[in-house]
């Protein structure tokens, strides 16, 4: 996890020396993309997500508290996530600032001017 973090900040600080903190600020920062698939976080569980979603929240709001943090990102169908995140956010005081997940069509594709929708 060290290198994560020494990783996290490094990016951060480079961010903010190339675009300023008030760019920065303006822009929502996501632990990780859909950690409930395996096809992005191989082996991954909800326990290793919440430790990386503690020790990223963390990190990012040394760098600067008024960055903001969220996560998880994750894909339909994984409802299964929100009550043990509340919990686990809860009871060890991670400072996340927002929570989100990914909204799929369900329906066929629709042809639209210049793609599909």
């Amino acid at each position: 996890m060290c290198e994560w973090v020494d990783l996290v900040r490094a990016l951060l600080r480079h961010l903010i020396v190339r675009y300023c903190i008030e760019e920065v600020r303006r822009w929502p920062i996501e632990v990780w993309n859909q950690p409930n698939l395996d096809i992005f976080w191989e082996h991954a569980d909800q326990d290793a997500y919440f430790r990386l979603c503690e020790a990223t929240a963390r990190t990012v709001k040394k760098v600067d508290a008024s960055l903001q943090v969220g996560g998880p990102a994750i894909s339909p169908g994984s409802d299964e996530w929100w009550a043990p995140l509340a919990d686990f956010v809860s009871s060890r005081d991670v400072p996340i600032d927002f929570v989100s997940r990914h909204a799929y069509s369900s329906r066929e594709p629709r042809l639209i001017p210049f793609g599909s929708y």
